[in-house]
C-alpha cells in the first residue's frame, strides 16, 4: 500500500525530465510488462512463495525490484580492496531486500482482508470485494484468471489470505526466493544490470559469490541522471531512502537506553545489545535489562547527552570555496578524489553531490547531532550525511555554533593544529610552530584564493580540514577577538596506547608516545627493525623487498589496526596497496613472507602489548569452549556482552541460481568460537577508548566546556580550551589503567561463569604518573 501511493505521487509530480520519470519510462515500464509476464506463466497447481508476487500489483513488483537493486549496487564498495567484496551488491543481500519490501507490502492488510471474506461468508456473497488498491483484489482476480469455479476461487483466495497473514510464512527462505524470482525477471528484461560470480578473496580461489553490478550502459544511465535528478526527489520524498538528519533543537537527554534523541522518531542508545540475535527468550531479555539499567550507565548518559548539546553551522567561507571548487570540473577530480583511486567516480561523486545538498538546507541554521553508542561503549553521532565524524570534506564544513574569546593561547594552538592538519604532525610543537611562521606569507596567500595555490594545497594531509584551519588561523593573526573553529589532539595509535597501559610495557610505551618528552614514530621504529632483519637474510624473498622499499608507509596500516584484530589476510591486503603504488605487484610468497617479518617485528618492539594481545585470546577461547558469552563492565560502568553465534547455512534455489544464505542467529545457535576469539582484542580496546572518552567529555564538561567535539581517539574543543583538554586527557587516561584492568576482567568473568582462569602477570615497568608528563601522548 505505502509503495503504491508512492507511485501514485511520483506520476502527479515528477516533470518529463527529472531522475524519477527517467527511471519509470526507460526501466520501469519494460520491468513491469516482464513482471506480468511472468505471473501469466506460475499457472493454477500449487503456487507456494509465488502467492507473494500474485498478490502484488505489476507496477509495484517492479518499483520494489528496481529501487532495492539500485539501492544495494550504488552502495556497494566492491573497488576498494579485495577483502571488501564481501559488501558488494550479492544476490543474497539484494533478494533479502526484496522479498523484506514484499512482504511489507503484502502483511499490513490481512486482518482487514480476512475480515470482509468473513463479512462476505456470513452475507453469502459470491467474491468478497476488497478496496481498490488493496493486494488481496490483485490476488483474488489473478485466481479468478486460473480457474472458473467461484467457490474454489474464493476458498483460494481465503487460504492465501491466511498464509500471507502468517509471519511464518514470511521467513528468510521465502523472502529470498521471491526476491530472487523479481532479479531474474529483472535481469532478462532491462539491459542496466549484469550478474557474474567473483571470487571474496584471491587466495581461496574455490570461494565464489554471485553478485550484481551495474552493466556499462547501467553506469552511463546513472550517471546521466545523476545530473539532472535531484529537485523532484527532494521536493516531494518520492523514491527516496530516508535518512537521518541534524537537529534544529537541542536532542532529548537519554534518560534510559530506549528514551532520548530524536523528539519524533523512536530510537535506541544503544546500536547493538551484543548478543548478535534477532530473537531472545524471555530470561535472556531480562538479563540483559538489567545490565542496561540507567544508574549502570550514568557516566555514558551525561557524556553523550553533553555532545548532543553542541551546537554546529556550517563554516560559510569554507562551503562557498567548497562550491566554486565542485563546480570547476577540471580541479574537481584533484580536490574530491575517494581514498582508493579505483572506487567507481558516480558513487563517490554521488556522494559529495548529496552532501553539498544536505549542507545547503543547514546552511541558515545552528544544528545539534543526536549521539548513539555501539555494544562497546564507543560514541557515534546518527545523522550519516553530515556530522563531525564524517570525511575530511564534510568535517571541514562545520565549526562550532558559538564562538570562544581568543586569548594567549589560540593562537599557538590554532598553529599546532594547522601543521597538524597538512601533516606535520611527526614534528615537535616548536618544529609545528616553525613550519607556520616559516609558510606564513604563502598561506596568507593561499586563503585569499585557494585555487591559485592549488599546488601547495595538494601537498596538506586533510585538504579540506587544512583550508578551514588556514581561514581560522589567518582570521586570528589578522586581529579577530572570537573563533569558532575546533582544535583537535589525536592519540597516537591510540589501540597500541592502551594496550601498552594494560602490560605496563614503558620500551613500548615511549614508541607510542604514552611516556617521553619527545615525538616518537612507532611505525618507522618497526620499520627500521624490519630492515635490519631483512639486511642478514639472503632469501630472494628478502632481496625482492630490500628492493621495493622497506618504510613507515608500508607498515604503518598493518601496526594501526593490530590492536583491533588484524588478520594476516589483512595484513598482506594492507601491505599489496602500497607496494602496488610503487609498481610492485607483490606475489602471495611474497607478502606472506613480509607479514611474518612484521609479526617478529612487533613482538621485538611491543612486547607487553603482544603478551597482553595473547592473554586475552586465550582467555575468550576458554570463555568460550565452556558455552559461556563473554561479558565485562568497562572502567565507565558500561556493560559489554560479546556473544558472536553460529548461523545456519542453508541453501534456496531458483531457475536461474542457487546460492547459500544464513538464518538468523538465536540463543541456541552454536557459539562461534573462532569469532569471539578473534574479536575480544579489539571489542575489549574500543571499550577502554571509550570509557576513557566519557571520562574526558563529563571532566570537561565541569572544567566550563560547553562546546565538545569527539572522533573515538580525537578531541576538540574551542582553543583556549586546549591546555584543559590536554591536561585532561592525560590525568583520566592515568585515573583509568591505575586500577588493575585486566585483573578486574578476569574476576568478573569467573563470578559469572564460575571458571577458574589464568591470571596475566607480565607486567613491565611503566609508572602511569609518567603520562601526566608526556608532551605528545595526544598531539
Amino acid at each position: 500500500m505505502s509503495m503504491r501511493l508512492g507511485l501514485d505521487r511520483l506520476r502527479k509530480k515528477s516533470s518529463p525530465d527529472t531522475f524519477e520519470t527517467k527511471l519509470m519510462f526507460e526501466c520501469y515500464e519494460p520491468l513491469q510488462a516482464a513482471i506480468g509476464q511472468f505471473k501469466s506463466e506460475l499457472g493454477t497447481g500449487r503456487l507456494d512463495s509465488k502467492l507473494a508476487l500474485l498478490a502484488i500489483p505489476n507496477d509495484v513488483l517492479a518499483a520494489i525490484t528496481l529501487l532495492c537493486v539500485f539501492h544495494a549496487v550504488c552502495n556497494s564498495q566492491r573497488d576498494l580492496d579485495v577483502r571488501s567484496r564481501q559488501t558488494e551488491a550479492t544476490m543474497r543481500h539484494c533478494a533479502m531486500l526484496i522479498g523484506r519490501r514484499c512482504m511489507e507490502e503484502c502483511q499490513p492488510g490481512c486482518a482487514e482482508a480476512f475480515q470482509i471474506i468473513e463479512k462476505c461468508r456470513d452475507e453469502q456473497v459470491a467474491l468478497p470485494v476488497f478496496p481498490a488498491n488493496s493486494p488481496f483484489s490483485v490476488l483474488l482476480a489473478a485466481f479468478r484468471e486460473r480457474q472458473e469455479n467461484t467457490r474454489n476461487t474464493v476458498t483460494r483466495c481465503t487460504a492465501g489470505v491466511k498464509t500471507l497473514a502468517d509471519k511464518d510464512w514470511w521467513d528468510l527462505s521465502r523472502q529470498l526466493t521471491i526476491g530472487c524470482s523479481l532479479i531474474e525477471v529483472a535481469l532478462e528484461s532491462i539491459p542496466l544490470f549484469v550478474d557474474n560470480q567473483v571470487q571474496l578473496n584471491e587466495h581461496d580461489w574455490d570461494k565464489r559469490t554471485r553478485v550484481i553490478r551495474l552493466s556499462r550502459k547501467g553506469e552511463q544511465w546513472l550517471e546521466q541522471a545523476l545530473n539532472s535528478r535531484i529537485e523532484a526527489a527532494q521536493s516531494d520524498g518520492s523514491l527516496t531512502i530516508p535518512m537521518n538528519q541534524p537537529m534544529l533543537c537541542t536532542p532529548l537527554p537519554w534518560s534510559s537506553v530506549d528514551n532520548g534523541g530524536y523528539v519524533s522518531t523512536r530510537a535506541n542508545l544503544i546500536k547493538s545489545n551484543g548478543l548478535n540475535f534477532t530473537s531472545t527468550d524471555s530470561d535472556s531479555l531480562k538479563m540483559v535489562a538489567s545490565r542496561f539499567e540507567p544508574s549502570r550507565l550514568e557516566s555514558h548518559l551525561q557524556a553523550v547527552n553533553s555532545l548532543q548539546e553542541t551546537s554546529w553551522k556550517i563554516n560559510r567561507r569554507l562551503y562557498d570555496t567548497f562550491v566554486r571548487v565542485w563546480s570547476d570540473r577540471a580541479m574537481r577530480p584533484q580536490l574530491f578524489r575517494p581514498k582508493s583511486g579505483r572506487a567507481p567516480r558516480y558513487e563517490f561523486l554521488a556522494a559529495v553531490k548529496t552532501r553539498i545538498e544536505a549542507v545547503e538546507d543547514l546552511l541558515p541554521y545552528r544544528f545539534y547531532f543526536p549521539f548513539q553508542v555501539d555494544f562497546r561503549g564507543r560514541v557515534y553521532a546518527v545523522p550519516e550525511l553530515i556530522n563531525n565524524q564524517s570525511d575530511d570534506f564534510t568535517r571541514s564544513l562545520l565549526e562550532f555554533g558559538s564562538a570562544a574569546p581568543v586569548n594567549d593561547e589560540s593562537e599557538y594552538w590554532l598553529s599546532i593544529h594547522l601543521a597538524n592538519t597538512f601533516g606535520q604532525d611527526k614534528l615537535t610543537f616548536e618544529g609545528r610552530r616553525k613550519w607556520v611562521e616559516e609558510n606564513a606569507s604563502l598561506i596568507h596567500k593561499f586563503v585569499q584564493q585557494p585555487e591559485r595555490e592549488l599546488e601547495f594545497w595538494l601537498q596538506a594531509d586533510k585538504k579540506w580540514n587544512f583550508l578551514a584551519a588556514a581561514y581560522a588561523w589567518t582570521s586570528v593573526m589578522n586581529g579577530a577577538k572570537e573563533t569558532c573553529h575546533p582544535v583537535f589532539v589525536d592519540g597516537r595509535c591510540n589501540g597500541l596506547q592502551h594496550l601498552c597501559a594494560l602490560s605496563r610495557d614503558a620500551l613500548a610505551g615511549e614508541q607510542v608516545n604514552v611516556i617521553g618528552a619527545h615525538p616518537n614514530d612507532i611505525y618507522g621504529a618497526v620499520a627500521e627493525v624490519m630492515k635490519k632483519m631483512l639486511d642478514h637474510d639472503e632469501d630472494p624473498m628478502a632481496v625482492y623487498w630490500k628492493e621495493v622499499g622497506i618504510d613507515r608507509k608500508l607498515v604503518k596500516k598493518p601496526i594501526m589496526t593490530t590492536p583491533y584484530g588484524v588478520t594476516d589476510s589483512g595484513m598482506r591486503d594492507q601491505i599489496k596497496d602500497v607496494a602496488n603504488e610503487r609498481n610492485a605487484h607483490p606475489k602471495y610468497e611474497h607478502l606472506r613472507y613480509i607479514v611474518a617479518c612484521l609479526k617478529r617485528a612487533l613482538k621485538e618492539t611491543m612486547p607487553g602489548p603482544e603478551k597482553v594481545k595473547e592473554w586475552l585470546t586465550r582467555t575468550a577461547k576458554e570463555i568460550s569452549s565452556s558455552g559461556h558469552p563473554i561479558i565485562w563492565t568497562a572502567p565507565s560502568g558500561f556493560p559489554v556482552i560479546q556473544n558472536y553465534r553460529m548461523p545456519k547455512i542453508l541453501r534456496t534455489r531458483s531457475r536461474r541460481f542457487s546460492f547459500n544464505y544464513f538464518r538468523p542467529v538465536t540463543e541456541s545457535s552454536t557459539i562461534n568460537h573462532s569469532k569471539n576469539a578473534a574479536a575480544i582484542v579489539p571489542n575489549f580496546v574500543h571499550s577502554l577508548d571509550a570509557a576513557h572518552l566519557v571520562a574526558v567529555v563529563n571532566s570537561l564538561v565541569e572544567a566550563g566546556s560547553n562546546h565538545i567535539a569527539v572522533i573515538h581517539d580525537s578531541f576538540g574543543v574551542h582553543p583556549h580550551m586546549v591546555p584543559v583538554m590536554n591536561r585532561i586527557i592525560r590525568e583520566r587516561f592515568v585515573e583509568q589503567y591505575s586500577e588493575p584492568v585486566l585483573d578486574n576482567f578476569r574476576e568478573e568473568v569467573e563470578a559469572l561463569t564460575k571458571l577458574s582462569l589464568p591470571a596475566f602477570t607480565e607486567y613491565g615497568q611503566l609508572e602511569m604518573k609518567q603520562v601526566l608528563s608526556s608532551t605528545y601522548f595526544f598531539s
